[in-house]
C-alpha cells in the first residue's frame, strides 16, 4: 500500500509525533510505501529523512491555508495514496475541504480526546470519504459515535503503543537523571507529565501536601510546562502548601525514558479530555506502579488494584492515600509494577498497534474497491 501520514505538529516532545512516527517507520519496515506530510523545517522532517522516508514540506498555517489546500490537491491528483491517515483535526479540516476537488480519497482520522464532536467537526468525520475513524480507547470510540451520530462499524479502537524495547528497565534506571535534578536515591519520586489545567496539576500540588506530612524523603516532578510563567504559578501554588521546596517543574522534554525511569510512581490526576494517558503507559512498560484519576479511558489501561490505582477524579486526599500505600508496600509496589509492563507488552506495545492499524487499512482499502467495482458495473 502507499500510505500518507499527516501531522502538521513536528516537534518530538509531544505524543502525537511519537506516535505517527513510530506507525510510519513501522509500516515501512513491514514493506509498504510510506510518505509524511508535515510542516517544513521541523525535527520530523529531518528525522523522517534520516530514514529514507519521503517527506513532503507545507505550511499547514491554520486550517483554511488556501496555499497547502492547493499543494494538497495537487499532491493527491499525481501521487495517488490508497490511505491517507490524518493525525490531528487541522489536516483533517484540510483535506476535507480538499476531498471536493479529488475523488475516491481513503480518509483515516484519528481521535485521542474525549471532548463530544461538535456540530462542525461532526460533519467533517462522517464524510463519505473519510472512511475510518481510529480512536486511542473504548471510551473515546462511545463519545464519537453517540455526539458525532457516526455509524458504529465506521469507528474503532488501537490502543496508542509504546515500544517495549526502549522503555526496559534494564537499560535505564534514572540515576543519571537524579543526579542532573539534584534528587538523591534516597527520595521517592512522584511523577506527572502534562502541566494543563484540565490534567489536574493542582490536585497533584495538594495530594503532595499530604503526602510530605507523612513521608518525608518525596518529591514530587513535574513535567510539561510551557513557559516560566507556568513553572512560577505552579511553584506559587506549592507554596500555598509550604512544600514549594520539594516540588519539581520541569518544561517539555524529549528524554521520555530518562522521566519513566526517574520516577518511582506515575501518577496523573487530570478531571477531563482524557484518552489514555501515554505516560503512564510508558511508565508501566518501566516497571513503575502507578496512580490515575479514573476519566477517560484510563480504566481500560490501569486495572485498579492490578498495577496501580485508580481514584476519583479532583480529590487529593484519596490521591495522596492511594499514593501512601504503595510508597509503604515495597513488595506491592514491585508486583504493580510486573503486572505492569506486562499489560503493556500484550495489549500495549507499538507492535501491536502498528499491525492493529494495518489491518484497518487493509479492510478500508477492500471495501473502496468493492465500492469502485459495483459503481463500475452499474455504470456499464
Amino acid at each position: 500500500m502507499k500510505i500518507l501520514q499527516v501531522l502538521h505538529k513536528g516537534s518530538f516532545n509531544t505524543g502525537s509525533v511519537h506516535q505517527m512516527f513510530q506507525l510510519a517507520m513501522g509500516l515501512k519496515n513491514l514493506g509498504h510505501n510510506v510518505i509524511i506530510m508535515g510542516r517544513k523545517s521541523t525535527e520530523l522532517e529531518e528525522k523522517s529523512r534520516k530514514n529514507d522516508i519521503k517527506f513532503i514540506g507545507l505550511p499547514f498555517k491554520n486550517e483554511l491555508d488556501i496555499k497547502t489546500i492547493f499543494e494538497v490537491i495537487k499532491f493527491l491528483k499525481k501521487e495517488k495514496p490508497d490511505i491517507i491517515h490524518l493525525h490531528k483535526g487541522l489536516e483533517l479540516t484540510i483535506f476535507w475541504l480538499s476531498s471536493f476537488f479529488v475523488k475516491n480519497l481513503n480518509l483515516v482520522a484519528n481521535r485521542g480526546v474525549s471532548f463530544p464532536l461538535r456540530f462542525y467537526n461532526s460533519i467533517k468525520y462522517r464524510s463519505k470519504n473519510v472512511k475510518g475513524i481510529i480512536c486511542v480507547c473504548d471510551y473515546i470510540k462511545d463519545i464519537v459515535i453517540k455526539s458525532g451520530k457516526i455509524k458504529k462499524e465506521k469507528v474503532f479502537t488501537v490502543y496508542a503503543g509504546t515500544d517495549t524495547e526502549l522503555f526496559d528497565p534494564k537499560k535505564e534506571n534514572g540515576k543519571t537523571l537524579r543526579e542532573e535534578l539534584n534528587i538523591s536515591m534516597e527520595d521517592k519520586v512522584i511523577c506527572q507529565v502534562g502541566l494543563r489545567e484540565w490534567r489536574g496539576w493542582r490536585t497533584a500540588v495538594e495530594a503532595f501536601s499530604f503526602i510530605r506530612r507523612e513521608e518525608k524523603n518525596t518529591k514530587l516532578l513535574l513535567v510539561g510546562a510551557k513557559d516560566e510563567n507556568l513553572i512560577r504559578e505552579v511553584l506559587e501554588y506549592g507554596r500555598k502548601f509550604k512544600v514549594e521546596k520539594d516540588i519539581i517543574v520541569l518544561g517539555y522534554r524529549k528524554d521520555n525514558v530518562r522521566i519513566a525511569a526517574v520516577q518511582d510512581i506515575a501518577i496523573d490526576l487530570s478531571y477531563e479530555g482524557v484518552g489514555i494517558t501515554g505516560t503512564l503507559r510508558e511508565a508501566l512498560a518501566m516497571e513503575k506502579p502507578v496512580v490515575a484519576a479514573d476519566v477517560g479511558g484510563n480504566k481500560e489501561l490501569v486495572l485498579d488494584g492490578v498495577v496501580g490505582f485508580l481514584v476519583p477524579p479532583k480529590d487529593p486526599k484519596k490521591s495522596s492515600e492511594a499514593i501512601l500505600k504503595i510508597l509503604r508496600d515495597k513488595d506491592l509496589s514491585l508486583k504493580f509494577g510486573k503486572n505492569g509492563r506486562e499489560r503493556v507488552q500484550k495489549y500495549f506495545s507499538s507492535n501491536v498497534r502498528i499491525k492493529n492499524i494495518e489491518k484497518i487499512y487493509q479492510k478500508i482499502l477492500e471495501n473502496s474497491l468493492i465500492t469502485q467495482v459495483k459503481k463500475y458495473k452499474t455504470k456499464n
